[in-house]
């Protein structure tokens, strides 16, 4: 039996709950290794690439810069994904306001 990860086509064509976001984390690409990193979260960004159908003021492609909580991340096809509830969102913009 193959995996989830072989099986899955596009991870931004998942169904998602109504009041969360899918997206795509860009991790920091950094050699120094911080002495408080537990503290600090190891992404640079995350580009939104689906969001369930009560999240009104989000679109695929905007990107996220600060949330609150603890996001679970998970790797498929060596890319870094997560799920947000909306709510938790705390700063985003449109991709068109942000240099990658």
């Amino acid at each position: 039996m193959s995996t989830v990860e072989e099986r899955l086509k596009k991870v931004e064509d998942c169904i998602i709950r109504e009041d969360m976001v899918l997206v795509q984390i860009q991790k920091k690409e950094s050699v120094i290794i911080k002495p408080n990193e537990q503290d600090e979260p190891d992404w640079d960004y995350a580009e939104v690439l689906t969001v369930g159908n009560k999240v009104t003021d989000l679109k695929r492609g905007d990107i996220i810069l600060m949330y609150d909580g603890g996001a679970q991340p998970f790797d498929i096809k060596g890319k870094t994904y997560a799920v947000l509830m909306r709510h938790l969102v705390k700063l985003a913009t449109p991709s068109a306001n942000f240099k990658k």
